[in-house]
């Protein structure tokens, strides 16, 4: 009787082995598939989106901002627009501080003269 069980068992581990090993080339498969999924879209993500990037972001390093200046004046009397002035009120100093902020030239808040805005005080009883 032993044996007979001992026969059963190997067949039960053989038809298991077998099973497994399917499994095995499968997910196997399915993983080399997926590796190369994965290259390709990296692939793709470097040439169209990192590259260009790339370019571009050289070209913005290497600008003379004395020749974009120059630039941008003439353009500007190509269009009849001449010089551009801008003038500043005591009220445009705090938007020029939150400009300034938001380019990372100042603390936020008002650094300048005062302006038309004025802080409320609790008052006092």
């Amino acid at each position: 009787m032993a044996a007979i069980g001992a026969v059963r068992m190997a067949s039960a581990n053989n038809d298991r082995l077998k099973d497994l090993t399917e499994r095995y080339e499968g997910l196997n498969a399915a993983a080399e598939a997926e590796t190369a999924a994965q290259k390709s879209a990296r692939r793709w993500l470097y040439d169209e989106a990192l590259v260009p990037f790339r370019d571009g972001f050289e070209r913005l390093k290497r600008v003379d901002l004395a020749e974009l200046a120059a630039l941008h004046e003439a353009r500007l009397l190509e269009n009849g627009l001449g010089r551009v002035r801008a003038e500043v009120r005591p009220d445009g100093a705090a938007a020029l501080g939150a400009v300034g902020a938001l380019a990372g030239g100042s603390p936020p808040g008002p650094t300048g003269p005062r302006t038309s805005w004025s802080t409320p005080t609790p008052a006092h009883t």
